[in-house]
């Protein structure tokens, strides 16, 4: 119960109020607009047996991107950044804070099925806490090129193979004219959906 707790309240830190509207790549040849898709979070943990009698306890906090390829398909010697461009918004400088949050993480790829941002990771056993990040987060450098737009190009270039992902704010549910709001449960398998923005590096 403790650990699902724990759980809730990450993923709750994670819906800040981004409006991005795209991602593109900068390219020797030109901007690449990159794969635009909706992913969705979960929470993982280790069972009762595994956490209780092995001694190895594992939280994973998760957004799964359909499909183990990205369409967009680049060479790494051609890739010199990316822009984010986001909706006009009432302040520039909160604006530039929220596109400045946003992540590029190197994915988990399960083949034939789908790839995975891993947002938090927690695992230790009886004798060795910690582990190995499975889907690490890309030290980049941002700069503001207007109100509205940054540019993120990664410390160290070219970018290794793989697939990689943006992730932007979180989709928002359609509105109804209900007077109520229906009470939130917590799905450890649906946390809610975030827009993805996806490419693979060759």
């Amino acid at each position: 119960m403790l650990r699902t707790l724990v759980i809730a309240v990450i993923l709750q830190s994670t819906m800040h109020a981004q409006k991005i509207i795209g991602i593109s790549a900068i390219t020797a040849n030109g901007e690449v607009r990159l794969e635009s898709v909706n992913g969705v979070q979960k929470a993982t943990e280790s069972n009762f047996v595994g956490c209780g009698f092995a001694g190895t306890c594992k939280i994973e906090v998760l957004t799964v991107i359909p499909n183990d390829r990205s369409p967009v398909r680049l060479r790494a010697s051609d890739v010199q950044g990316f822009l984010v461009s986001s909706q006009p918004s009432a302040s520039a400088e909160m604006n530039a804070a929220e596109l400045s949050a946003t992540e590029l993480r190197f994915l988990v790829v399960k083949k034939n099925k789908e790839r995975q941002f891993v947002s938090m990771v927690s695992k230790s056993t009886l004798f060795v806490p910690g582990g190995a990040d499975p889907s690490p987060k890309v030290s980049v450098s941002i700069v503001a090129v207007d109100d509205h737009t940054v540019k993120i190009v990664p410390k160290v270039l070219p970018l290794l193979p793989g697939e990689y992902a943006f992730r932007g704010g979180a989709i928002q549910e359609v509105q109804t004219t209900q007077r109520y709001e229906k009470t939130k449960k917590i799905d450890k398998k649906d946390q809610g959906h975030f827009q993805m923005y996806g490419f693979a590096i060759e």
